[in-house]
């Protein structure tokens, strides 16, 4: 018996982003054997979390895109390729989502950088102070709801740090950094 393949070709918005995808499904029916490239455009990234039943951060604006494939199970995200705004920080990520429904199984390279250190504090709920410009960047691992920060180098100001950072996302989030540094400026 023959395996036939779909076309796969779809355009639209979901939860007020921008939604492409184009390639090929196996069972169409079943949502299964995607195999596409895909792109997800908009302005707040935060509208998507009740789409997929999570908390995420709000944005100025985000892309995203990659191969798809898989199914309505189980996405995978390959050559994955991320960007975000909020303000003056910028965020970008390059690498594999093994679940995209659940944002499970990220193995991203990733670097976040910006005109003040205290503009992060929100996004994890606390009031950071004022440092100055910082540029920030690991191998991001884990998940939506716990994530680490390996190879972790950042530069605050003045100051450099390399280390691993830990994030636990429960009812009280749970922070764990380890930090090396040549040059700590502590005005």
């Amino acid at each position: 018996m023959e395996h036939k393949r779909f076309p796969l070709q779809l355009s639209g918005n979901l939860a007020n982003a921008a939604v492409e995808i184009n390639g090929a499904i196996d069972d169409v029916l079943n949502l299964q054997g995607v195999d596409a490239e895909a792109q997800l455009t908009g302005k707040n990234f935060a509208a998507l979390g009740p789409v997929l039943d999570i908390e995420l951060p709000a944005t100025d604006q985000f892309e995203i895109q990659g191969h798809l494939t898989g199914s309505s199970k189980a996405l995978t995200r390959k050559n994955a390729q991320a960007a975000a705004i909020l303000g003056s920080l910028h965020f970008t990520a390059n690498g594999v989502v093994q679940d995209l429904l659940t944002l499970g199984g990220m193995d991203l390279q990733s670097r976040l950088s910006g005109k003040e250190l205290a503009e992060i504090g929100p996004l994890f709920g606390t009031k950071l102070p004022g440092l100055g410009h910082f540029d920030m960047s690991g191998k991001l691992a884990g998940s939506a709801k716990a994530f680490s920060l390996n190879k972790f180098s950042a530069k605050v100001d003045k100051s450099d740090f390399a280390g691993l950072a830990k994030f636990e996302f429960r009812k009280r989030p749970k922070i764990t950094i380890r930090l090396e540094s040549s040059v700590i400026d502590f005005t």
